[in-house]
């Protein structure tokens, strides 16, 4: 089969003219593409732009009145801490200064102590301390014990003999109607009489008004004077308090009821209770005497009035 040059020819000019109105009718359509879409106009692009525009002003407000709010509680916790900071150094500082205050108070103690633990005061209590030695060594103490220990071996001799007699009703250390206690034997009167009658009538039975020298002869006491008031030895002569057998007052323990002794002075009286005639003239004339007051503490009286009384004497 054979083909004619003249066909191919005619057929390559049909697909030119094909190929060419094909590319012709594209651009037509994309000509009248362009014509139907619309291009924005000007006023639209400036209202895009306004409200862009008011976004990123709106942005950056919210962003600043954040920054700033939180730049403020930041600055309250700040004041707040501050300011409680503040009053706890104040406090601190008022502590320090009576802290301050206190110890200069004790420094001041302190320097006035040792001030007055001179050197003259150290001798003075030195002296004092060697003057006590020298008297529990005198002869007068000395003698003293020695006297005790001597009644101390007579009183057991008398309590064995009195344990081999156990039928005697009569106490070996101190004979009939005497109550013995400790080294010595006490006697409580029947009747009541003043003062005076009673130291006599003590010595009589060779001893003396009762002389307390310990808590514990004035507990003995107070059991056999069972709440009634006795006569004591002790006895105020122009306003200094005796007892009867010179054992110094000043060394002896004190057993006075509250008020108790009255305080003369200059002539004028102070005390703080209620006096009788009799009594008031006593005071008067210091004419007082110590009494056992209801058997419990010790009170002054006048010598003139009747009392039951006790009497001491040594162990036999």
């Amino acid at each position: 089969m054979s083909v004619k040059y003249e066909d191919f020819q005619s057929l390559e000019e049909d697909t030119k003219q094909s190929n060419g109105a094909g590319v012709t009718n594209q651009i037509r359509q994309a000509i009248m593409m362009k014509r139907r879409v619309p291009e924005p106009s000007s006023t639209l692009i400036c209202s895009l732009s306004a409200v862009c525009t008011g976004l990123i002003f709106i942005i950056i407000i919210l962003i600043v009145t954040i920054t700033r709010q939180g730049v403020g509680e930041t600055e309250h916790s700040l004041e707040v801490k501050l300011r409680n900071m503040s009053i706890e150094v104040h406090s601190r500082v008022d502590q320090l200064y009576e802290e301050n205050s206190r110890m200069m108070e004790k420094l001041t103690a302190i320097e006035s102590f040792m001030n007055d633990f001179n050197e003259h005061g150290v001798t003075s209590k030195v002296r004092n301390i060697k003057s006590l030695v020298n008297l529990f060594l005198s002869d007068e103490i000395t003698g003293s014990l020695t006297s005790d220990n001597q009644r101390i071996l007579g009183a057991v001799g008398k309590l064995t003999d009195g344990l081999r007699n156990p039928n005697g009703t009569t106490d070996p250390l101190c004979g009939s109607e005497w109550t013995h206690f400790g080294l010595n034997c006490y006697y409580l009167s029947r009747n009541a009489r003043p003062w005076n009658y009673a130291k006599k009538h003590c010595e009589d039975k060779k001893g003396h008004l009762v002389v307390i020298t310990s808590l514990d002869e004035m507990n003995f006491l107070r059991d056999i004077a069972q709440s009634q008031s006795l006569w004591i030895g002790l006895s105020n002569d122009k306003e200094i308090w005796k007892w009867v057998d010179g054992t110094p007052y000043e060394r002896s323990p004190k057993f006075w009821k509250e008020g108790e002794p009255f305080i003369w002075d200059d002539g004028d009286l102070h005390f703080d209770r209620f006096w009788d005639s009799s009594e008031l003239f006593s005071v008067l004339h210091h004419d007082n005497c110590g009494c056992l007051e209801d058997g419990e503490s010790w009170s002054s009286s006048s010598c003139s009035n009747s009392y039951q009384y006790v009497c001491e004497k040594k162990t036999l």
